[in-house]
């Protein structure tokens, strides 16, 4: 639906950690995660469903639109593509654009450096960044700070599904985006995937983990 709307995207989080691992969803994830900017998230949802062609079977959930119903949206989560048969879904976070510091503990040593980016201390740097609006969807972050929090600190470690975080990573992590495979699909994944995943799920992020 969002190719044939030509809405930017790319897969997130734990679908993005299976296409990783396996070139496949894990198992036991009953949803995707798909990230698009703010330009795609107004486009979503001032565009009828049948110019956004939404298949049969499926219904379109936005937050804030005049013609769709938010259903389980939020500012957090704007939009959500549910399979009606069988209750799959897939949670689109939007990801507005922004400067700021961006502590480089985890960015490759091999990151190109731009002429814009100005170094101001020991791994953080002032560059163009990027994310969704801070919510406890991010509380399993291992890098994600703490809403009110300059850096990490051991609540900022703990799985607390009731703590809200901000996902907030350099731009050029996600663009220019590549196509990867989801079993026989062709989809859109970040640039630089090892770094996505590494800062979402830590650094073992490639030994499989059951989540409750």
């Amino acid at each position: 639906m969002l190719e044939n709307a030509h809405v930017v995207y790319w897969i997130d989080s734990g679908t993005l950690l299976g296409v990783y691992r396996a070139r496949q969803l894990i198992p036991w994830d009953y949803n995707a995660d798909v990230g698009i900017m703010m330009a795609g998230l107004n486009y979503i949802r001032s565009t009828d469903k049948e110019i956004l062609k939404v298949p049969e079977g499926y219904n379109l959930k936005v937050f804030n639109s005049s013609l769709y119903e938010p259903g389980e949206t939020s500012m957090a989560v704007p939009v959500k593509f549910v399979d009606t048969n069988f209750g799959f879904y897939a949670n689109i976070y939007a990801f507005e654009e922004f400067e700021g510091l961006f502590k480089d503990d985890i960015k490759p040593a091999s990151a190109p450096v731009e002429e814009e980016v100005v170094t101001v201390g020991d791994g953080v740097i002032v560059e163009k960044l990027m994310g969704p609006a801070p919510s406890e969807h991010w509380h399993r972050c291992s890098h994600c700070l703490v809403v009110g929090e300059d850096e990490d600190t051991d609540s900022s470690k703990k799985f607390d599904p009731t703590v809200v975080k901000h996902f907030r990573i350099p731009r050029d992590w996600v663009f220019p985006l590549r196509p990867c495979k989801v079993e026989m699909f062709e989809v859109m994944c970040p640039a630089q995937m090892t770094s996505y995943l590494m800062y979402i799920f830590g650094n073992r992020f490639l030994t499989p983990e059951l989540w409750e």
